[in-house]
């Protein structure tokens, strides 16, 4: 300890010395380890830091068929298997009108099993749970409320136990309130009310999906035997159907997955490649430190062998190298966790968004722990090469050195080109990993969603079933809103649709007439189906391609019709009219003939507009509770969302309108996370290109200095300028091509993790992999003719003179 100390005093006395080292060695770690840092808080809390539930490595998200399932699937697999001591399911895309003193609101919510919280080890802050005979009709009359929703519209009332608040018209009993730390199964969920289970309605309880399905397995139990169980009882289930079976391909697909990697969804592989790209990032910079402290040896290494030649022992001498590179370290971690703690936040939430962890998400002990780790590791890292050789105790050749050969050795010379060989070759990698991303994305922004969106205001609307129990009562409705919303000053056309583009997914599967009649088949799906008025054609610009549009005579009474888009159209009928055709719902019903055939839109990603079939219904002919207005117009969005509310309120004032956004945002939204990834990745190998330019630099500038005499000896003997120059710059030049050749030959292989993130671009795209070692030795050129310029500036006279 006495000789820690000692060292700590000297670093503290000889950094400030070195101010212009210190400051770069303190900056470039602070890059690294800040970026670090953040990603590391995000994963931790995505991927690494238990659910906050009991036994949380218990729980499991159970797919039959990769996505969510329906009342009776779900009943079958709480039956049936023997392996969860618990089976909850609940659907986390519901939302309430809660009806106030002031305006209706519509808050998001969930329906959900009885044993939801108990199956996550979870219990009311206030009240109780729901009991197991709330899942029947009559008795579901009841609500649990979130934390947040309790405080912001209840005043934190203590005594709302018992009270009753309507949602959709229903009056509901508050029977709890859950902690504030609780956020399932999304951030914004508000609410919860039973799941109600009805076996009489067999439509509803075979045929309604949209549930997701978790256990609670029993001790001992792994997740590959839950799956073993899963995959045995699916064909069990598939003939419990009484509806529509599911075809011999059912369960095939079957899964189970940790409630961890459920939750944490498709954003993992994201999160995982952008943690490697800052550990790259972080490896650049600890290469540069590690040169510096090779060239701050260089010049220390006579004053070392003085002390040896004193007494001192090589240990003694590396460990005070190694104490003041972990110091640097150490101050370049905390400004790095400065950074960090100012830049994770809107990590998150453009990474995460919607995710529950986002509320979680906060810079913890493990993350303290993880930076303490890095910045010890980075100081033992780039000081122990350095340290080594500087002590070297090559005593005779030192002492009687002159001052000119205070400079790096063959050895030394070859391991400072080798690291900046290393730093070229990661900072290619990255910037090959971003150019793929701005290609992807760049093909991705060209592509027609199918629709224009310019001018286009939506707006949702939610009726409560319970007033509007009646189709007719629900045809009124919306066509006076529509007349009204019609009339308002300049609005050129308007519609209204069950879901809107990139809304997410609204698929049904079908039958087709003299293809696939047969219920008991494994039936194909539309990924969008769509209830919508006449005029929503039109007022989306979704082109029709063939047959007719939708009339105010296609309604109830009329002729069952239907229009599909073309990418079912290709399908079915590839070389013949699909008009006149018909196609069913996937249990026994009147068949549908096909009048139309319009343009594929982006159902559910811009990626999928020419691939997702879909299938429009008249909306007289099928009316539905929620609607989407959708707006063509001039006017502000403000104006728009204004008229609209008031058209609402004048046929209904209870009936609340919500998630007014143009179209344009929609689009906006939809390609948020890649454009998020893209510029996070971009930022991370601009960084990489900086510090492997500051590299090139480094070792170019400290190589002119070595070389001053030499330089000053060949333009005395009659070196041109332009010689001198190329002499420099060349050095920079073979670094950074065989650091791009290395970049390039391990990125082949390692951007073949990009490939589920790319869309129109190959992993191994020939443009990208020939600009991004170009546009690096473009940089080394720049950063080495600095260097150079100041070589070739050198006075021979006042070189020789001074040797």
């Amino acid at each position: 300890m006495s000789a820690l100390l000692k060292d700590l005093r000297y670093t503290a006395r000889s950094l400030p010395r070195s101010i212009g080292f210190t400051v770069a060695a303190i900056l470039t770690l602070a890059l690294g380890i800040g970026a670090n840092t953040a990603m590391f808080s995000i994963v931790n809390s995505v991927l690494l830091r238990p659910l906050p539930y009991a036994n949380p490595d218990r729980l499991v998200s159970v797919w039959t068929n990769w996505g969510p399932q329906t009342r009776g699937v779900f009943a079958d697999i709480r039956t049936r298997s023997r392996v969860y001591e618990q089976v909850a399911a609940y659907n986390k895309s519901s939302a309430f009108t809660l009806v106030s003193k002031t305006a209706p609101e519509r808050i998001d919510g969930a329906s959900a099993s009885p044993n939801l919280f108990t199956t996550l080890g979870v219990a009311p802050a206030l009240g109780r749970n729901f009991s197991a005979a709330e899942d029947q009709a009559g008795n579901d009359h009841v609500v649990i409320l979130s934390h947040d929703l309790w405080q912001t519209h209840f005043g934190s009332d203590p005594g709302i136990i018992g009270r009753v608040v309507t949602l959709d018209a229903i009056s509901r009993t508050v029977v709890g309130v859950m902690p504030a730390d609780f956020h399932f199964p999304t951030r914004s969920t508000q609410a919860w009310i039973p799941l109600v289970m009805d076996k009489s309605n067999l439509g509803d309880f075979w045929g309604s999906g949209g549930f997701w399905v978790i256990g609670r397995m029993r001790p001992g139990v792994t997740v590959a035997q839950a799956q073993a169980d899963l995959r045995t009882i699916t064909q069990q289930i598939r003939h419990d159907n009484p509806v529509w079976d599911p075809g011999a391909m059912y369960g095939v697909g079957a899964v189970v997955v940790t409630l961890q990697a459920q939750v944490a969804g498709d954003v993992r592989p994201t999160l995982l490649i952008l943690l490697a790209a800052v550990a790259v990032v972080l490896l650049i910079a600890c290469a540069n430190i590690a040169n510096l402290l090779l060239a701050r040896g260089a010049v220390q290494s006579k004053a070392f062998a003085i002390r040896t030649a004193l007494g001192a022992r090589r240990r003694r001498l590396i460990q005070q190298q190694l104490t003041e590179s972990v110091v640097l370290a150490a101050v370049g971690a905390a400004a790095g966790f400065a950074l960090a703690s100012t830049i994770v936040a809107p990590l998150a939430r453009g990474l995460l968004a919607g995710t529950p962890q986002v509320a979680d998400l906060k810079i913890d002990l493990t993350v303290l722990t993880f930076t303490a780790i890095i910045a010890v590791l980075t100081g033992l890292v780039t000081g122990l090469y350095p340290a080594l050789r500087s002590s070297d105790p090559n005593l005779r050749s030192l002492l009687n050195a002159t001052s000119r050969s205070n400079s790096l050795g063959p050895s030394q010379r070859r391991m400072s080109d080798a690291l900046v060989t290393l730093e070229i070759a990661l900072a290619v990698m990255l910037v090959i990993g971003a150019g793929l991303l701005i290609r992807s994305f760049w093909e991705l922004r060209r592509i027609d969603p199918g629709f224009n969106p310019d001018g286009v205001v939506s707006a949702r609307i939610d009726l409560p079933k319970q007033l509007y129990s009646t189709d007719s009562l629900t045809r009124t409705f919306y066509t006076n809103v529509l007349q009204s919303v019609a009339a308002l000053p300049g609005v050129k056309s308007v519609g209204a649709t069950t879901e809107i583009p990139l809304s997410g997914p609204s698929s049904m599967a079908f039958r087709v007439q003299g293809q696939i009649e047969d219920i008991h088949h494994d039936l194909p799906t539309a990924g969008g189906y769509h209830v919508i008025t006449p005029d929503y054609l039109r007022t989306m610009a979704i082109p029709l391609v063939r047959g007719r549009v939708f009339t105010d005579g296609d309604r109830a009474g009329a002729p069952d019709v239907v229009i599909i888009n073309t990418a079912l159209a290709r399908r079915y009928w590839p070389h013949g009219n699909p008009i006149g055709q018909r196609i069913g719902y996937p249990w026994p019903s009147d068949w549908l003939t096909i009048v139309g055939v319009v343009g594929s839109v982006a159902e559910s990603s811009i990626g999928a507009a020419d691939n997702a079939m879909a299938i429009y219904r008249p909306f007289l002919q099928a009316p539905a509770a929620t609607m989407t207005v959708v707006v063509k117009s001039d006017a502000s969005l403000g104006a728009i969302a204004a008229g609209v509310r008031r058209a609402v309120s004048a046929t209904d004032r209870t009936v609340p309108v919500s998630d007014v956004r143009t179209m344009n945002d929609v689009i906006s939204t939809a390609e948020s996370r890649p454009r998020f990834t893209m510029i996070l990745l971009s930022a991370f190998a601009g960084l990489a290109l900086l510090l492997g330019a500051v590299g090139i630099y480094g070792v170019v500038s400290y190589g002119v200095i070595q070389r001053t005499t030499e330089i000053g000896i060949r333009m005395a003997l009659g070196a041109k300028r332009n010689e001198v120059l190329r002499l420099v710059v060349k050095r920079g030049a073979v670094l950074a091509t065989v650091g791009g050749a290395v970049g390039v030959i391990v990125s082949l292989v390692a951007m073949r993790a990009l490939a589920s993130m790319l869309y129109g671009v190959n992993t191994a795209d020939p443009a990208t992999f020939v600009v991004a070692p170009l546009l690096l030795v473009g940089v080394a050129l720049v950063a080495s003719y600095i260097p150079a310029r100041r070589a070739a500036s050198v006075d021979p006279a006042v070189v020789l003179n001074a040797e």
